[in-house]
């Protein structure tokens, strides 16, 4: 005997009910089902009984479909939801289907109705299964990047104190060892930070905490910061500010423009020749604000100019690395598009690159 489905249906004819159950049965479907025709008994159903598919009709005195599929959204439960109706009207179709159905199949046509049944469940079961998958996923990830960062920051706080003194006075040679070592910490720190954010990107994980902000005020302030000095060190690259002084303020999460910026002034100063300068430079527009970061370097070989957004996508991956692509300006574009802004660049061969973003007023 096969296991019984477990049907929710909404519907307020027991006659029209049992009509379905018979289809359901004549096509060797076996239900275990619960009739509701109202929103309380829907909402009390929802919470009392796992269900494999909510079967719904579109001709109900005291409830509908739209008010069926709302009320299964605020309960946050993934069911499967099919609507059945005597017509088969196709905005109505699209609409519902907008709303969250899952499938619209006309009366006259019940046979349909147990395959349908059958493909959602499958469908829902492969769907369980991918959030499960993505869920471990995202634990070990956690788990991961918190026990490697733990010893990265401890060993952060051990470098800056050495370099300060802290252990007493350093020869120069030693000096620009532990320079080097402190700058390498920093380097995996940013690393770490970007594979942790392509993540969450991914999987739309990220909320942002926006404040109403002064950005020249800002990008003056960030720019100076010690998070900067390790990225210019280097090649000794200079940073310059150009800033629009009639510049609008602007709703941002801080902490995650500060990422963008980071990722950067870091690709910058990375094909800046030694000595150079990058300019960090805004101007204001009618609909939004534009924030640049411009290098003086040889450009991006235009082969790779299709990929710059996209995590080593289709381009060789020592092309990729070597103009700093990788995650963080896939990171970069993930930040900037939640915000509803938009991401681009501009690149001149034996010129330069100019890396922009745009932010609403």
């Amino acid at each position: 005997m096969p296991t019984p489905v477990h049907l929710l249906i909404v519907e307020d004819s027991d006659q029209d009910t049992q009509n379905l159950v018979e289809t359901l049965s004549h096509a060797g479907l076996r239900a275990d089902y619960q009739r509701v025709e109202t929103a309380e008994d829907f909402k009390k159903a929802l919470l009392q009984n796992s269900w494999d598919v909510i079967v719904c009709d579109t001709q109900l005195r005291r409830f509908s479909e739209p008010a069926a599929l709302e009320a299964l959204k605020e309960s946050k439960l993934d069911i499967p939801f099919i609507v059945i109706s005597d017509t088969l009207d196709e905005q109505t179709m699209v609409e519902t289907m907008k709303a969250g159905a899952s499938n619209y199949i006309s009366k006259k046509n019940l046979d349909q109705l147990t395959p349908t049944i059958y493909r959602e469940i499958t469908d829902s079961e492969h769907r369980h299964a991918r959030q499960q998958v993505e869920w471990e996923l995202e634990k070990v990830i956690e788990t991961l990047t918190h026990d490697l960062r733990i010893p990265l920051l401890a060993e952060q706080q051990v470098l800056e104190s050495v370099t300060l003194g802290g252990f007493g006075a350093l020869s120069d040679d030693l000096q620009a060892v532990m320079q080097e070592l402190l700058q390498s910490n920093y380097f995996e720190q940013h690393m770490l930070n970007n594979i942790l954010d392509s993540y969450k990107y991914r999987q739309h994980k990220i909320t942002l905490n926006k404040v109403h902000i002064d950005l020249n005020a800002f990008l003056e302030q960030f720019s100076g910061c010690v998070l900067v000095k390790p990225l210019v060190r280097e090649k000794a690259v200079q940073i310059e500010l150009d800033l629009d002084t009639a510049l609008s303020r602007v709703d941002m999460d801080p902490h995650e423009i500060q990422r963008v910026m980071i990722n950067l002034i870091k690709n910058a100063a990375e094909h800046s020749p030694y000595g150079g300068t990058v300019t960090i430079s805004t101007q204001q527009y009618k609909t939004h604000v534009a924030v640049g970061v411009r290098d003086r370097g040889h450009g991006i070989e235009p082969s790779i100019l299709p990929y710059i957004f996209k995590p080593f996508a289709g381009a060789s991956h020592k092309k990729l690395r070597s103009v700093s692509v990788g995650l963080g300006l896939y990171v970069s574009k993930k930040i900037i598009e939640a915000h509803q802004g938009k991401i681009g660049f501009k690149s001149t061969q034996d010129e330069g690159t100019c890396f922009y973003f745009e932010l609403p007023n």
